[in-house]
């Protein structure tokens, strides 16, 4: 036994020796690190896995708004249709990774609203189906099992909610920059209705006037702007490159200067401004039936000179082109016709001559029709030396897209106040026109001299603010039809 001088000693050099030795400390970092460690398991594995979640339910509700948005036509049943599509299942709806413990491999995503938008900015919305533009679509999925983070105190499970918005925005692209007011519009009617069969007589109104119903004007194009040549050329052009057109267009009243040639080389009538040079350009072929009722007065037998058949002058007609509507000559109608044509005089004096048989339903057939039946049956007009019915100056081997229509898109002018440049004018419908005749300036018009040049002269520019021509009604383009004009442009705004 230790006396006790030695033992306070002996205690005294164990102390020493403990509070030098070190060879425990590993194991507080140790401990130290491995609650970090398993706090970064626990994020990793849980946040993982809600990250995971996260990005399916973000997939499903794009999807789900997607699906939504194509229904939004502006037509009735709209909303209900695009609330079926997102809630019909026709992509994934499910997440892979949910409840540990439900035994199931995948688990249901849950719609927790769907609000269809007017507008975006400030989130206005809509009140029908006509003003539905978009659709906000919001999901969450199942709760998620925390497997650690429980342990360090968070929730035992979570859960992902996501939102997405899409918009349907219906677009026409390279036609025409073209548009007319609604010849339907007054102050408290503003629907367009204009029956397929019927004329339309669209003036020009120049530019800085104000616009009234019945009257046509250029629209903005991205290439030109308001170039009267290049204009010109995009009317003129058989795929004119003047963009794409949507719910609102901008509208550029420009100069007429060449409009009325332009529309001629349907014609096969290629003048000046613009198109003199342009008889032999594939661009700007003739329509495949180009009987206009011009008598040809000499020159260059495949383009001759030609000036619209008058009785003063000519005589009786040895062809005729498509009569307008007979209510313009009796006065019953001034802009918008109803249809009635005289027919008989038609076929009296184009191919009863030739021996020709009445097709079924000839009494009636709309002018388009009567067209269609002359070129698909070999039936176009032709006397030897007045007039040539098929094309001779510029004559395509085809003509798929048929020349002598096109189409405009039709606007309020009186609600929207369109008077000179007028940007955002929203689009009440696109329609498909007929030419029916070669564009004309009304008669009283001053006859000019000295023009006929590539630059007009100014007698020359107030005869063209003078122009009017000549449409039937063919249609009016409908939204989601499958034709391949007026396109559906779906997409994800947030």
């Amino acid at each position: 036994m230790l006396a006790g001088p030695d033992k306070m000693k002996r205690l005294e050099t164990l102390g020493h020796e403990f509070h030098r030795n070190q060879s425990g400390a590993i194991a507080v970092y140790v401990g130290l690190i491995l609650m970090v460690l398993v706090g970064i398991g626990a994020l990793t594995l849980d946040l993982g896995r809600l990250f995971v979640t996260g990005t399916e339910t973000q997939s499903y509700v794009d999807a789900a708004a997607l699906a939504g948005a194509y229904q939004l036509d502006g037509q009735s049943g709209a909303r209900a249709r695009a609330t079926e599509a997102i809630n019909d299942k026709l992509f994934i709806n499910s997440q892979a990774l949910g409840a540990l413990n439900s035994g199931s491999a995948s688990h249901a995503l849950t719609v927790d609203s769907i609000v269809f938008l007017n507008e975006l900015a400030g989130n206005v919305v809509a009140t029908s189906d006509q003003d539905a533009n978009f659709v906000q679509v919001s999901a969450s999925s199942s709760d998620v099992e925390n497997s650690l983070i429980g342990f360090l105190g968070g929730p035992d499970t979570s859960k992902a909610v996501r939102s997405a918005t899409a918009g349907n925005t219906q677009v026409i692209c390279n036609i025409p920059p073209l548009m007319m007011c609604n010849p339907n519009e007054t102050a408290s009617h503003k629907d367009f209705s204009v029956p397929a069969g019927s004329q339309y007589i669209a003036k020009y109104t120049g530019p800085g006037a104000g616009m009234a119903p019945g009257t046509f004007g250029l629209l903005d194009s991205p290439t030109c702007g308001q170039g009267s040549k290049c204009i010109a050329e995009l009317l003129g052009h058989k795929r004119p490159a003047s963009g794409c057109f949507s719910a609102t267009v901008d509208i550029r009243p420009g100069q007429a200067n060449g409009v009325r040639n332009a529309l001629n080389t349907r014609f096969d009538m290629y003048d000046n401004p613009f198109f003199a040079s342009k008889k032999n350009d594939a661009n700007y072929h003739a329509a495949l039936n180009v009987t206009k009722g011009w008598k040809n007065t000499g020159g260059n037998p495949n383009c001759p000179n030609l000036e619209p058949w008058n009785f003063a002058d000519h005589g009786a007609p040895e062809l005729s082109k498509l009569p307008r509507d007979t209510c313009y000559s009796d006065g019953s109608c001034v802009r918008v016709g109803d249809g009635n044509w005289d027919r008989d005089k038609y076929w009296d004096i184009n191919h009863a001559p030739s021996g020709h048989t009445k097709p079924p339903g000839y009494s009636t057939m709309s002018r388009y029709e009567v067209y269609r039946w002359e070129i698909d049956f070999g039936m176009i007009p032709n006397v030897s030396g007045v007039e040539n019915g098929n094309p001779t100056c510029n004559a395509p081997a085809s003509d798929p897209n048929d020349r002598r229509t096109f189409i405009m898109a039709v606007v309020n002018c009186l609600e929207q106040n369109v008077a000179g440049n007028t940007d955002d004018v929203e689009v009440v419908t696109y329609m498909e026109v007929f030419l029916t005749e070669p564009v004309d300036f009304p008669s009283g018009t001053e006859t000019c001299t000295g023009g006929g040049g590539e630059e007009p002269t100014e007698c020359e520019k107030g005869k063209n603010q003078k122009m009017e021509f000549v449409v039937e009604m063919i249609r009016e383009v409908t939204p989601g039809a499958l034709d391949g004009v007026l396109h559906d442009m779906v997409q994800l705004y947030r």
